[in-house]
Order: C-alpha cells, then structure tokens, then sequence
C-alpha cells in the first residue's frame, strides 16, 4: 500500500510532503521515509485507525488519498500528524471521527517566541503569577534569584526571563496599588462592613501594629480584606489609636455608616477608641477572647495548674532527652504535645494527648533515672474529669472562629449549649465539681453583655437554624423582635432596592453541636410572638418565618434567604448575618505577620509588609489568575 503515499508522476516525491524519496519503488525506503518525517501516520495506520487521508494541496495544506484495509495487511505504517487531516476510528462506538491538525506557521511561531520577552503576554502572565505564588505563599523575593527556582522556571519555560529581586519588588508595589484601587470601588458599594481590629507587637524589632480586617457579603460569598497593618509609634491612647483607625477607614474610602460592628479584645484603650470614634453601639466583645478566659480562669486554680505544672515538666523532659524519646517511639508513634500560655486549647491538646499516652509515658519514666515524677492515680483521674469538661469549649472555639462562613449568630446558641452540657456532665470528684460550678459562673460572668448586644440576637432569630430556640430570657428576645420589625418598617417607609445575589456559604459544624442543637429543639416549646409587647405591629412575613420549623442544622441560612422571593425581612437578614463574631482573622493577621517578618527579612519597611498583607488576603480571582 506505499504506493497511495507517492506521486510517481511529479519524480517519485511523497504525496504528505512533496519531498523526493530516493528509491521511492522500494518499501523498505519508503517506510524509513515515513517513520523519520511522518511517525505519528505510521502510529496511527499500525493501529489501524486511518481509514481516510486527502492528498496535498498547496492551498488547504492537508492531504487527500484513500486506500482499502487490505492494503495494510503486510504494512505497518505510521501516519503523521504534522499537516494531514485523517479520520481516526473510534474504539468504543466504532464510528469515525475528524481530526484536524494543522502546522503553525513562521510568523506564529516568532509570535509566541517574542510573547516570552519583557512585555510579551506570556510573560506578563508568567509574572503575574510568580507575584501571586510569592505573596499568597509569604515566600521572600530573593525566591526568584535562588539557584533551585531558576532552574525549575528555565525547565518549563526556557524562552521565559525571571525579574530580579528589585523588579519584583517594584512590580510587588505595583500590583498592591491596581488591586487596592479595585477593592476600594469594591467597599464603596457594600451597604453593611464588619470590622476587626488588634494590637500586635513585633518580637524581631520591637515595634508595635495595629491591624484591621474588613468582612463584607458580595455576591456569592462571604469576603474578607486585609485593609490595615498601621505601625504604631507612640504610647497606645485610646485617642491615639482612634486617630489611626480613622485615618486607615478614611484612607480604604470607608465611611462611618457603613460600619455595622468593630469586633476586638477586651483592652481597655481598643474599646474606648471604637466607642469614641464610632458610637457606643458599634464595638462588640471578641466572644473567641472570652471563651478563652472562661478557660483559663479555671487552668489556673491551685489543682489544675499543678497537674499542668507536672505534664509540662515531663513533656519537656522528653523533648530534651533523646534516650526518652527513643523510647517512646518504639512503643508509640504520637508525640508529646506542649502547651502555650496564650492559647488554652493547647493545654486541652497537651491534657489530651497526655492521658492518651499515660500507660507508656509511664512505663519509659521507669526506665529514666533522672526522669521527673508521674502523675498519681487522683491526679491522672482530675485531669480525665478536666478534659470532659473542656471538650465541649474546645469544640466551640473551632465552630466560632471561622471567618469563611457565618459565626455571629453561633454565639447565643453556642453559649446556651456550653450551659445545657455542663450542668449535665456528670463528674465524681470534689475538685471536678469545683471546676465545673467555676465554669457556669465565670459563663454566666463573662457573657453578661450578650443581653445589651441586640446585634448578636438579630443574628440568631433571623438565622433559620435558630430562630427562637436558643433563648432563655424573654425580654432579650422580646428586644430583638421589636427591633427587626422597627427596621422593617423604616425600611418601607424609605423604600430601597430589595435585589439580591445568589449565595452559597460553606458551614463549619462539629458533630456533638448539631447533635445538642437538635434535642433542644425537641426539648424547648415554641415560642408564640403574639405576647411580645412592643409598639409596632408584627409584620406578616415576619410572623410566617417564625411560625416556619428551624432548617437542618449543616443547611446554609444565607441559601435559605436567596431562595425566597426578595423581601425587606430577607435583606434585613443577610445584613446581620453577615456579621464575624470574633476577632480571630486580625490574629491569623499577625500569625501571617510572624512568617514575613522571620530573622532573614527583619529589614522589610512597613509599607511592603503592609503590601503583602493585603495581597496576600485576596483571592486568585482578582490577580486575574484562571
């Protein structure tokens, strides 16, 4: 069959590229012919796939011959790929197929060599993404001059030519003002901010940083912004940091009324600079702070901190001592964990993992003469009664510290359930029964200003998981009714637009929540609102959300409210449940902070730390990044 694959008329020259095969009547020098310029044609034609090709045209550049099946019966040919059309048989269906490949020309080819240079779009787009990959990752811009990464960019893109350290920094710089430039027209046309705000101090160079995170609903999803790392160079008065938190919300174009909340600690000069700067009514206790000094007030009573006292001191005895560490890694492949002060779900963790492992820890501490002592029977029962007690705040730190999905309105059912728990844990011992009467009151303590926070009670009757469930006292939640429909009703007296965007939110809910959630729906009879007194009447929407049954506990409220026809009720609702109920993301903030600011970048200015930051808190879609 080599014959369909020559031109005998035109001097023995191949039909697929017209060049003249010496010879071209013997099959053997045809078949080299074929498999040194056409081998895809001899694959396919080995495979018996071609049943069709077009002989050459000058114009069309393809090809255009046929041949029988049995003309491939002592051949193995390979047809080519390079400037052919064939029709490729279809294994599964036995149909036929086109496939059309065509040859790039010169002036194609010098185009995609010359996109490679400086300025060329595949090298703008190359750039684009070592910027993101460098300031996503928090990787240093000496990344781009090291000997590794070299290599690796020269392997997949020889033609490419990697910047500099200095035009990386400047195009760092350039990036940070286009992309800050959009999220501020972003923030211009959001209704409802959240805002979260700290001090963090730099351990390297001493310096002191106040951080502030944006969270907004746009769209499909929950956003969050890094707006803020301001360096703070005089004492921290209130009034002082009141005047860089303007200035910073001034520089992002964030006016006052916009700002729903300001979420922080409980410092005293942070407080008093968001009540005087914004209103009394617009800062909200960080619940994730309180939750940890609920904690830590028990940690340290006289009993537990010894038992902490003593974990700690064995823990680093096997950090320090090889011939203990050997030990235990024959019998276990867990680690000993070590708590930190400033964070008590560590000491749950150490507590954990401790009584996890007690049985071996104990049996390598015999064979260690300078080892320190174990823990006695009472004390290792204390501790199992200890982390009963903790597991369930372990839990709620984790559901509440989320800034991707909706957190504000977990803090009146989270703290209902923490109550509800406790009272039915069952302990044995004295010193377990004091620590828990000590965590309902330091709970009833700490959680006293949910009361006045109607922001927080909105939150929870508009979110359809929890509506009414989760409230114990009825004058609370009187308030909280009587301020939706006071809202409602201003809003139809200034009648706004009421469109609204399609969302998905992703919900973070730990097994034994939804669990307790659900008996106490069982539990609590529903509440009627016709026997609230308030002034204004109960608005008939209103009254048919309440009266509807709770949605599924893992269901996403915010998809519950876009699936409903668009009404003042459902764009009251996504206004407060919106809301972050701790100031968890300015701490992931300085988290993020520690990594840049490592002992090989303690020279980075506050400008490009504060660059990165932001950049680092944005997402790929805005680099442009597919």
């Amino acid at each position: 069959m080599w014959k369909y694959f020559i031109k005998i008329n035109t001097g023995g020259k191949c039909k697929l590229c017209l060049q003249e095969v010496k010879g071209c009547n013997n099959t053997t020098n045809m078949k080299f012919h074929l498999s040194r310029r056409h081998p895809d044609v001899l694959e396919k034609l080995a495979q018996g796939q071609v049943e069709k090709v077009t002989p050459y045209n000058l114009n069309k550049r393809s090809y255009d011959f046929a041949f029988n099946e049995e003309d491939n019966e002592d051949d193995n040919f390979n047809l080519p790929a390079s400037t052919s059309t064939y029709h490729v048989n279809d294994a599964s269906s036995k149909a036929s197929e086109a496939i059309t490949t065509e040859q790039i020309t010169i002036v194609d080819s010098f185009a995609r060599q010359n996109s490679f240079k400086d300025g060329g779009s595949q090298s703008n787009k190359i750039t684009n993404t070592l910027l993101f990959m460098l300031a996503k990752d928090m990787l240093p811009y000496r990344t781009v001059e090291k000997e590794g990464f070299l290599l690796y960019t020269n392997t997949l893109a020889p033609l490419y030519k990697v910047p500099c350290r200095k035009t990386i920094t400047k195009l760092m710089a350039e990036k940070y003002n286009v992309l800050s430039d959009m999220v501020r027209s972003e923030i211009c046309k959001i209704e409802n901010l959240s805002v979260t705000t700290d001090i963090w101090t730099d351990p390297i160079n001493v310096k002191s940083f106040l951080g502030i995170t944006l969270h907004y609903l746009m769209k499909d999803k929950l956003k969050s912004v890094t707006i803020g790392v301001v360096e703070l160079s005089e004492r921290h008065t209130a009034e002082y940091i009141q005047l860089c938190l303007e200035t910073e919300l001034n520089l992002w174009k964030v006016n006052k009324n916009q700002i729903l909340i300001v979420v922080s600690d409980n410092g005293a000069n942070i407080k008093k600079a968001i009540k005087d700067g914004l209103g009394n009514e617009s800062h909200m206790p960080c619940f994730a702070h309180n939750l940890h000094l609920v904690v830590s007030k028990v940690i340290q009573t006289e009993c537990v901190s010894c038992i902490c006292r003593k974990i700690k001191s064995i823990v680093t005895f096997f950090k320090k001592s090889v011939m203990a560490s050997d030990y235990l890694r024959v019998i276990s492949n867990l680690k000993l964990i070590m708590a930190v002060d400033t964070r008590w779900n560590s000491t749950f963790y150490m507590l954990e993992r401790f009584l996890e492992l007690s049985e071996k820890v104990s049996s390598v501490l015999l064979k260690c003469p300078t080892a320190p002592n174990m823990l006695t029977a009472m004390e290792l029962q204390t501790a199992k009664e200890l982390l009963q007690l903790l597991r369930i705040f372990e839990q709620s730190t984790k559901i509440v510290c989320g800034e991707n999905y909706i957190t504000a309105s977990k803090i009146i059912p989270i703290i209902n359930i923490l109550k509800s728990t406790l009272k039915e844990v069952t302990v044995e011992s004295e010193t377990a029964e004091t620590m828990k009467a000590l965590l309902l009151h330091e709970l009833q303590h700490r959680f006293v200003y949910i009361k006045d926070t109607l922001i927080l009670s909105i939150s929870t009757i508009l979110d359809p998981r929890f509506k009414q469930i989760h409230f114990d006292d009825e004058d609370v939640y009187a308030q909280a009714i009587d301020k939706i429909v006071s809202e409602i009703n201003d809003a139809r007296f200034n009648s706004s637009d009421n469109s609204e965007n399609d969302l998905c939110d992703n919900i973070l809910i730990e097994k034994d929540f939804c669990y307790l959630h659900e008996n106490l729906i069982g539990l609590r009879k529903r509440r009627s609102i016709n026997n609230i007194n308030n002034g204004n009447e109960i608005p008939t929407e209103l009254k048919y959300y309440l009266d509807e049954p709770q949605i599924n506990i893992t269901e996403c409220p915010i998809k519950f409210w876009f699936k409903k026809t668009p009404t003042l009720l459902s764009k009251l609702a996504l206004k407060y449940l919106s809301i972050v109920g701790t100031s968890v993301p300015s701490e992931r903030l300085f988290s993020k902070a520690c990594r840049i600011l490592n002992e090989s970048r303690n020279r980075l200015n506050t400008d490009h730390l504060q660059h990165l930051l932001f950049l680092e808190s944005l997402s790929k879609e805005y680099w442009s990044i597919e």
